[in-house]
């Protein structure tokens, strides 16, 4: 799968308002240490640090065909977890802005709807898949 930077490349909907959201971004950013300035570090955050919030929380990085077709990565709520595509992990890993998206919509699922049973999916458009 290639990866392509174009904006509204991911179907999203909006639970809460922006002042909300952003709250909620400079309280995790404080958790984690990270200056506003700064790039947010979501794989170092998710895979070291994202258990000071939540103890419980797993990164879940799975093979690419154990998704459906469309899905990239998924979070879970009881208890906290993202499942990400492994090529969505390697992505991340080596900085690509659009891989770092996923995480952080996933993460940002978990930090808005904490509690909630059912999973989010976030899916690429079939227009983006190459």
């Amino acid at each position: 799968m290639a990866w392509v930077n174009k904006p509204s490349v991911f179907i999203s909907y909006s639970y809460s308002d922006e002042t909300t959201i952003a709250s909620l971004a400079a309280g995790l950013r404080k958790t984690v240490d990270v200056r506003p300035e700064t790039a947010f570090p979501i794989v170092d955050v998710l895979e070291f640090q994202i258990s000071d919030v939540w103890k419980n929380f797993r990164l879940v990085i799975d093979l690419d065909s154990s998704f459906d077709p469309l899905v990239l990565a998924t979070a879970r709520f009881d208890p906290p977890e993202i499942a990400v595509r492994e090529s969505v992990y390697q992505h991340a890993v080596i900085d690509s802005r659009p891989a770092r998206v996923v995480l952080a919509h996933e993460l940002g699922h978990l930090c808005l709807h904490h509690g909630r049973k059912s999973p989010s999916e976030v899916k690429l458009e079939a227009e983006y898949l190459e």
